[in-house]
């Protein structure tokens, strides 16, 4: 629950820091330019790694289900000596 209060919080940050980080990386004079640019391709990025992310997860569920890994046997007591 916690982290869906704080996802508006993560984006805003995110978005401030990539955009100083455009900023920083701009020549002088082709500020706007550059960060329309850099930043369409930034958040091209990440929308690729999202996506890249949940095919990921959904292929690890279906390997998970299909074909399970065996439960190591619990390691018996000791004994005292």
């Amino acid at each position: 629950m916690l982290a869906f209060l704080q996802i508006k919080t993560y984006w805003l940050m995110y978005g401030l820091y990539t955009f100083g980080l455009v900023l920083v990386l701009a020549p002088p004079g082709e500020v706007a330019s550059e960060a329309e640019q850099r930043g369409l391709q930034i958040l091209i990025g990440i929308a690729l790694l999202a996506v890249g992310l949940v095919i990921a997860h959904a292929a690890s569920v279906w390997l998970a289900k299909h074909h399970p890994q065996p439960e190591l046997p619990s390691a018996p007591p000791e004994t005292p000596a």
